[in-house]
């Protein structure tokens, strides 16, 4: 048993407190054991090679070793931060410090002052944390930017929220033919000036995964195929639902209320296919504007945002 099983209970307790706003959409035990079993896993990295091995493998910073990739505990006054480096965009120019879990009162200076110590080789500006949209954290911090929000909405009310439509949707068994679309949307939506960095295409491996383990489909309109929708079971940290892995409407078709009739009808087929209320979930880029629209347009509500804090200041 490793030293930091020590600290568990007291970033365990704080974390499950934190987050308590998503009991809305999760049975109150079921969310305390994935955030129990997502934290033993933070704190695994800490001490397991294979977790720093999937930096090390993949990225040469010159004077950084094997064991700078794993996470930390940092002690600050009273407080436990559980924090580790990360690579925007697995930009080896963008290192930032993500705070992963912390305890007690949060002293920002402080705390900045401990990360640039710790992560001294990466250089890092920022850090980035995950919260409650509700909740704003008392962080004194002028320099602060949304990353990313994590947007929830129950089966039934995604299926609700809108009317019947024309749209016919079609299980897809070929990946590789809808990642093509996929592909070929993308391209014209890069090529209208849409910031090629905030999203990208799922792949064929992507694709693949959601016919074994969740949904692909296609949408048609009168034979014309304009969309792609597809998701798997899996989790966005301690939250667990059917992920929105792509969606993408053809540009041809933008601006007509697609994209949420799409989201309602794939939510009913699973609904119908599981006869379980599960969530669907997802992570929208904070300049993705469209898909921010569309999510809150079929009661996915942002409930968590990731938040970048400037540690330059």
């Amino acid at each position: 048993m490793k030293t930091t099983s020590k600290y568990f209970d007291k970033l365990q307790e704080e974390t499950i407190s934190r987050f308590s706003g998503l009991y809305d959409y999760y049975d109150k035990d079921v969310l305390k054991n994935n955030i129990s079993s997502w934290l033993i896993q933070q704190l695994k990295c800490t001490y397991d090679r294979s977790y720093a091995q999937l930096f090390s493998n993949n990225i040469d910073i010159s004077g950084v070793k094997e064991q700078d990739y794993l996470q930390k505990l940092i002690f600050s006054g009273d407080g436990i931060i559980l924090a580790g480096i990360r690579f925007y965009n697995r930009d080896i120019n963008k290192p930032f410090v993500d705070i992963v879990a912390w305890s007690g009162s949060f002293d920002w200076r402080e705390c900045k002052r401990a990360i640039k110590k710790e992560w001294a080789i990466f250089n890092p500006e920022r850090i980035r944390m995950l919260h409650q949209n509700n909740h704003r954290l008392t962080i004194d911090c002028s320099s602060n930017k949304l990353d990313q929000s994590v947007h929830i909405g129950k089966l039934r009310d995604v299926m609700n929220s809108q009317s019947s439509s024309n749209i016919e949707l079609v299980r897809s068994f070929d990946p590789t033919k809808t990642a093509c679309f996929v592909n070929e949307c993308y391209q014209i939506i890069y090529n209208q000036g849409y910031i090629r960095s905030k999203s990208s295409p799922a792949d064929v491996d992507e694709l693949s995964d959601c016919l074994i383990n969740g949904t692909l489909h296609e949408a048609y309109i009168d034979n014309t195929m304009i969309g792609v929708f597809a998701t798997r079971w899996g989790n966005i940290d301690f939250i667990e639902g059917h992920v929105v892995i792509e969606e993408v409407i053809h540009p041809r078709f933008h601006g007509m209320g697609i994209a949420k009739q799409i989201q309602s009808a794939v939510a009913q087929k699973i609904y119908e296919s599981t006869s379980t209320n599960d969530n669907l979930i997802g992570t929208i880029h904070e300049k993705n504007i469209a898909s921010r629209k569309t999510a809150a347009g079929v009661s996915r509500k942002a409930v968590l945002c990731y938040e970048f804090f400037d540690i330059r200041e």
